[in-house]
C-alpha cells in the first residue's frame, strides 16, 4: 500500500474540497479515498473507479443523514442502508441515488414496512409490522400511495423490544493524514493511512489494510478502532457500523458475501445480540431476536412474494413453522395454507463445509465468533474434483484438460471451456475446482474466480456494455470468468445489447488465450442457439464437456451428504422414496437433479419437524413424512419409476398464447383445431377405457376430464395430423397426468417427447366469462372411442344455461349430441374459436336417467384454477 496522496480543489459550484486517497496513473480518485467538503460538513469514505464513487462505501450528507454500501458511478446503486433524520432506517435495494427493489423501512418505535420501490416509491405488494400491537398488515400501494390494507390479528411477539439507537458517522477533524506502517502479534503485516494528533496517534479518520486483503476505513481513537466504520475480509464480507477498541460494537450491518445476506441490529465484540433484520438479496427477510450470537426465539419470515410465515429458531436450528399466511387483500388468510420458503434457510449458520455433492467428511473452521468470514479455498482441489460423486466422463475430460495444459503453458493454449447439461450436476462447483487446478499446476496465474449472468454484463443503455464487460474480464484476468446461464446473452431483438457484450468477450478470449478461461454453462440445447448466433463463437472455445443427469443411486448417495449437512437422519426406505419422486422429474424439461432432491428433503424436514414437535431432540425423517409430501402434492409413490412427473405449465406463458388469440371461426381453421383434438386410450384396474382431449400449449400440455385419467396405469394419446403430402398420419405419444381436480372433473396431461410447433386450441382468457344461453358451439371428439370412430367427430349446437352451484361446481348445459368417449372433448365458441369448456357428461333427470341430448361442460375457468393452484414452485 502506498501513502495516500492529497488532493484540493473546488466542485463546478466553487466549493472547495479535500481529497486523501489512492490516484490512478492519470491523476485520478481510484480504488480507495476519502473526500470531504467543509463548508457543508459532508464527506464520502469507500471505494472508487477514475474519480467516481464506485464499490462500497459511507457517506455522511449535510442534512447529518448516512448511507452505508454500495455506489456506482457516484450514485447509490446495489443494497444499502441508509440512517434517517428521524432516528428510522431505510435498508434494501438502490438505483441511481433512489430506493429501487425491495426493502425494508425501519421506524424507531420499531415498526417497519417491507415493500418492492421503483424509483424510490412504493408500488404494489407490501407488508408493515406494528411493533405495539405485535401484528402486521398487507398493503397494496401505487406511487407510493397506501391504497388497501388487511391487517392480521394474530399477533407475533419477539423476545425483547427493538433498540431505536443509531449509527452516526462523526464530524471530520483537521488532523493530516500520515503514513505508518507494522507487524501485529499475529505476524501479520499493517499499513495504515490516517489522521494523526500532535503526539503521532492515530485520532480521526483512517484506512487500515493487512497484508493487502483486508481493511477498515473509519474512525480511529488513540490508535484503535473506535466510532464508526468500514470493515471488509477478504472473502467479500462488509461490516458497516460502530466500533470499540477494535471490536465490532453496538448497530451495524454486516454483509456476507457466502450467503449472499445483509445483518442489521447490535453487535458487543463482535457477536450478533437483541432484534435483527436478515435481508437476503433474493428479497426475503427476516426478522427475530439473537441470544449470544445465535438466533433464538420467534422468527418473523416475509417471503420475495410477499407472504408471511411465524417460525421458531433455538440457537439457529429451525424447531417449527408456527403460521403461514399468504398475501391476498380483504381475505382471510389465517390458515396455514401455504408453503414456507423455511425449506432452504433452515440453519442461520455460515457453513463452509463444502459442497452437497462430495462424498467425504469436512469439518468447519472457526475463528472466535467470525467463523462465517472465513472462507477457505479447497485443500487439495484434484482429490476434491476425484471425491464428486458421479460425472466420471466430466472428471476424464478435466484430467485431459489439465495435462495439455500443462504440457503447453507456455505456448498459450485455449483452455476456454463450455459446460452443458441440466441445472443441479455441479457445474459451478467444478468450475470453481478446475480454476483452483489450472492455478495450481502454473497454468493460471492465480485463483480469482469471478462469476457473473447476463445482468453483470450487460446495461440498458448504448455504448455501456461494453465498458461493463471489459471490466468484468479485467478483474478475471489470470483465472476463471465464469458465466453461467450464458445462453440468455442470445439477443432477441435489435434493441437487446448482448451482441454488444459477446463481441467483448470473443475479442478478449482470442486476444488473452492462456491468460484467462473462460466457461460458459448452460442447457445443451439454448447453448448450441447460442454457439449459432455468432460464426466465430464456438471456434474460441476448446472443450464442450457435457454434465450428465445424475443417476438413481448417485442422487441416493447425494441425499445422504445433504442430510449430514442438514443434521438430520432419514430411513433409508424414505430416502429411496424422495430420491425415486425427484428421479421420475427427469423426463421433464431441465431436470434439476440434486436440486430436486434437497428440495424434497428440505420440506420432509418442515414436515418432521411439525411431527416431533414434542420430541425436540427427534431429527428422524420416516416413511411417514415423505408418504405425507407425496400426498399434499398429489404423487402417488408407488407407481413405476418409469412414469415421469411433468411441472405444470408455467401460468404467465398459457396467458400469453391467449392473448395472442385470434378470433376466428372454427370452421375456417378446422385444419388446425382438428389436429389439436386428441384420442386418448387410458389403461386402468379394470381394463381400458377410451375418451377424447386437446392440446392447449404447443409443447404438449393437454385438458381431459379427471374421471377419463383417475387410477390409470398408463396412457396412449394419438394425433392425426397432414403430412408434406396432405396424407392423414396418426402419429402416438406416451402421456402423463399433470394434476386434476376430481370434484371438477377437469385434468391437465402432458404428451411426452412432443416436438416441433404443433396445433393447440387457446382457451377462454383467465377470468373472462362469456357463456351466453343461445351461443353457438362445437365440440370435437371421439364418441364411443377410437376403435369406433377412427375420425374425429364435430358436434354443433347451442349454450343452454349456464348453471351457478354453491355446493358443487358450477356447470354449462349445452344443446348437442354426445356419448361415452366424448368425455374430455373441447368445446368450442363457434365463430370466436376459444375454449369455454370441457365436455365432461350427460344431465340426469330426477329419476337419475340421462337426458336425450342435454350434455354439460365444465366451465373452462375450472382448468385455470387448476392451473394456478399447481404453478411450479421456485428453488
Amino acid at each position: 500500500m502506498a501513502k495516500f496522496k492529497l488532493i484540493e480543489g473546488k466542485t463546478s459550484k466553487n466549493e472547495p474540497y479535500a481529497y486523501n486517497g489512492y490516484v490512478n496513473a492519470s491523476g485520478q480518485f481510484d480504488v480507495l479515498g476519502c473526500i470531504s467538503w467543509p463548508q457543508s460538513n459532508e464527506y464520502y469514505i469507500g471505494g472508487w473507479a477514475s474519480n467516481a464513487r464506485t464499490g462500497n462505501g459511507m457517506y455522511l450528507f449535510p442534512s447529518k443523514e448516512c448511507y452505508f454500501g454500495a455506489f456506482k458511478d457516484t450514485n447509490k446503486h446495489g443494497i444499502g442502508l441508509r440512517i434517517q433524520t428521524d432516528k428510522g432506517y431505510f435498508l434494501g435495494q438502490y438505483a441511481d441515488n433512489l430506493p429501487n427493489g425491495v426493502g425494508v423501512k425501519i421506524y424507531p418505535n420499531g415498526d417497519f414496512l417491507y415493500g418492492k420501490f421503483e424509483k424510490g416509491k412504493l408500488q404494489n405488494k407490501a407488508v408493515y409490522y406494528h411493533a405495539n400491537t405485535q401484528t402486521f398488515e398487507f398493503n397494496l400501494y401505487e406511487n407510493g400511495q397506501e391504497k388497501q390494507e388487511n391487517i392480521i390479528n394474530e399477533k407475533f411477539v419477539v423476545k425483547g423490544s427493538w433498540d431505536n439507537s443509531l449509527i452516526s458517522l462523526p464530524q471530520l477533524n483537521n488532523n493530516k493524514f500520515d503514513y505508518t506502517t507494522g507487524t501485529n502479534s499475529a505476524g501479520d503485516r499493517w499499513e495504515l493511512n490516517g489522521q494523526v494528533d500532535a503526539n503521532k496517534a492515530s485520532n480521526g479518520i483512517g484506512l487500515m489494510e493487512w497484508n493487502g486483503k483486508t481493511y477498515y476505513f473509519g474512525e480511529f481513537q488513540d490508535g484503535r478502532r473506535t466510532g464508526c466504520g468500514m470493515y471488509q475480509y477478504d472473502n467479500g464480507d462488509i461490516y458497516y457500523g460502530g466500533f470499540l477498541k477494535n471490536n465490532f460494537h453496538g448497530k451495524g450491518l454486516y454483509y456476507s458475501a457466502d450467503k449472499k445476506k445483509y445483518y442489521f441490529g447490535n453487535q458487543n465484540n463482535h457477536v450478533r445480540g437483541g432484534h435483527t433484520f436478515i435481508l437476503y438479496e433474493d428479497g426475503d427477510l427476516y426478522y427475530g431476536n439473537f441470544e449470544n450470537g445465535k438466533l433464538d426465539g420467534n422468527v418473523l419470515i416475509i417471503d420475495s412474494n410477499f407472504n408471511v410465515s411465524y417460525n421458531t429458531y433455538k440457537e439457529n436450528k429451525y424447531i417449527s413453522e408456527d403460521k403461514v399466511f399468504n398475501f391476498a387483500i380483504n381475505t382471510n388468510n389465517n390458515n396455514n395454507n401455504g408453503d414456507s420458503n423455511e425449506g432452504k434457510r433452515l440453519n442461520d449458520n455460515n457453513d463452509n463445509s463444502g459442497n452437497p455433492f462430495v462424498n467425504q467428511n469436512q469439518g468447519n473452521s472457526s475463528n472466535n465468533n467470525n467463523s462465517s468470514n472465513i472462507k477457505e479455498s479447497p485443500k487439495d482441489a484434484a482429490k476434491e474434483l476425484d471425491a464428486l460423486i458421479g460425472l466420471q466422463s466430466v472428471k476424464r475430460e478435466l484430467k485431459r484438460i489439465k495435462a495439455y495444459a500443462v504440457k503447453n503453458k507456455d505456448k498459450n493454449p485455449n483452455i476456454h471451456m463450455s459446460f452443458l447439461g441440466n441445472p443441479g450436476t455441479g457445474k459451478t462447483v467444478v468450475a470453481r475446482l478446475i480454476g483452483q487446478i489450472l492455478y495450481e499446476a502454473g497454468v493460471l496465474k492465480n485463483n480469482n474466480f469471478i462469476e457473473c449472468s447476463r445482468e453483470t454484463l450487460i446495461s440498458m443503455y448504448v455504448g455501456e456494455t461494453a465498458l461493463k464487460t471489459k471490466k468484468v474480464i479485467e478483474e478475471a484476468m489470470g483465472g476463471v470468468l465464469f458465466i453461467d446461464e450464458a445462453y440468455s446473452f442470445n439477443a432477441k431483438t435489435e434493441k437487446d445489447f448482448g451482441k454488444e457484450a459477446i463481441v467483448e468477450l470473443l475479442k478478449a478470449m482470442e486476444d488473452h488465450r492462456g491468460e484467462f478461461c473462460c466457461i460458459m454453462a448452460g442447457y445443451t440445447k439454448e447453448m448450441g442457439e447460442l454457439f449459432d448466433m455468432n460464426p466465430g463463437f464456438k471456434s474460441r472455445v476448446q472443450f464442450f464437456i457435457d454434465f450428465p443427469d445424475y443417476s438413481k443411486d448417485e442422487l441416493i448417495e447425494i441425499g445422504k451428504l445433504m442430510l449430514k449437512k442438514m443434521d438430520y437422519q432419514m430411513d433409508q426406505e424414505a430416502l429411496e422414496i424422495a430420491v425415486k419422486i425427484a428421479y421420475r422429474k427427469r423426463f421433464g424439461a431441465n431436470f434439476a437433479n440434486a436440486r430436486e432432491v434437497r428440495n424434497i428433503l428440505e420440506k420432509t424436514a418442515i414436515i418432521q419437524a411439525l411431527r416431533t414437535e414434542d420430541d425436540f431432540l427427534n431429527r428422524t425423517i420416516s416413511v411417514e413424512d415423505i408418504s405425507t409430501y407425496a400426498k399434499e402434492h398429489n404423487i402417488v409413490i408407488e407407481d413405476d419409476d418409469d412414469k415421469p412427473i411433468i411441472p405444470m405449465v408455467k401460468l404467465s406463458y398459457l396467458e400469453e398464447l391467449a392473448k395472442k388469440h385470434i378470433e376466428k371461426n372454427v370452421v375456417d381453421n378446422m385444419i388446425d383445431v382438428r389436429e389439436a383434438v386428441i384420442s386418448l386410450k387410458v389403461q386402468m384396474a379394470s381394463g381400458k377405457s377410451e375418451s377424447s382431449g386437446f392440446l392447449i400449449t404447443p409443447d404438449g400440455y393437454a385438458v381431459t376430464c379427471a374421471h377419463c385419467v383417475n387410477g390409470e396405469k398408463g396412457i396412449q394419446a394419438r394425433r392425426r395430423i397432414l403430412d408434406r403430402r396432405g396424407n392423414q398420419v396418426d402419429v402416438y405419444y406416451k402421456a402423463v397426468v399433470v394434476a386434476m381436480d376430481v370434484p371438477a372433473d377437469v385434468a391437465v396431461i402432458k404428451l411426452l417427447d412432443l416436438t416441433g410447433d404443433n396445433s393447440y386450441i387457446d382457451l377462454l382468457p383467465h377470468g373472462q366469462l362469456d357463456y351466453d344461453a343461445l351461443d353457438n358451439i362445437i365440440m370435437l371428439g371421439y364418441p364411443f372411442g377410437v376403435s369406433r370412430f377412427d375420425n374425429i367427430s364435430t358436434n354443433v349446437g347451442k349454450i343452454v344455461s349456464y348453471q351457478k352451484r354453491t355446493d358443487e361446481p358450477d356447470f354449462i348445459n349445452i344443446d348437442l349430441s354426445a356419448k361415452s368417449g366424448n368425455s374430455g372433448s373441447g368445446v368450442l365458441n363457434l365463430e370466436k374459436g376459444y375454449a369455454i369448456g370441457v365436455l365432461c357428461g350427460g344431465s340426469l333427470n330426477q329419476a337419475g336417467a340421462l337426458v336425450e341430448e342435454v350434455n354439460y361442460c365444465r366451465p373452462i375457468s375450472y382448468v385455470w384454477d387448476l392451473i394456478e393452484r399447481n404453478q411450479p414452485k421456485e428453488d
